[in-house]
């Protein structure tokens, strides 16, 4: 474990300063623990964005609030430590329980591989690995600190 994994550091400035609306509103896909939102004017200075909030619903399956909160800290702390590595979405805030990240293409990795080559699918599978040795080697070569323990084509999304 590295230092960084014990802090937290919420961004809620950047998260509500953000004027969120139902106006406008429509959701990009639904997880397992999260519903994905964007909006036209929901964005950054630097992209169109994302906000994603966990889902009521998963509380019950995954052992309860606490926990779920517990993990979407987490999973924003990973997002913030590889800011600017370039197969992982940017992080723009988080507070609690969303997150408002890049807006990534709503196509998944599913529909993107139909009309490819083996030889584009053997392209693909081998950034996928290259940006998953870097994600996991974030904090030293040879040293995971991080393990994405539930990857599957699902996850893997176009910007």
């Amino acid at each position: 474990m590295k230092p960084w994994q014990d802090e937290i550091r919420p961004s809620c400035n950047g998260f509500h300063e953000t004027r969120m609306t139902d106006e406008g509103m429509s959701v990009l896909g639904e997880g397992l623990m999260r519903t994905s939102w964007t909006k036209p004017d929901f964005a950054s200075k630097k992209s169109a964005a994302a906000l994603t909030t966990l889902r009521w619903e998963a509380m019950e399956e995954s052992g309860g609030f606490e926990k779920l909160l517990d993990r979407n800290n987490r999973e924003s702390k990973i997002l913030g430590r590889h800011s600017g590595v370039q197969c992982v979405l940017d992080i723009y805030a988080s507070c609690g329980t969303s997150i408002v990240t890049e807006l990534a293409d709503r196509k998944n990795f599913y529909e993107n591989m139909v009309d490819l080559t083996p030889l584009e699918k053997l392209s693909y599978s081998e950034h996928i690995s290259s940006c998953l040795a870097d994600i996991h080697g974030i904090d030293q070569e040879g040293n995971a600190t991080i393990v994405h323990n539930d990857l599957h084509p699902g996850n893997v999304l176009f910007v």
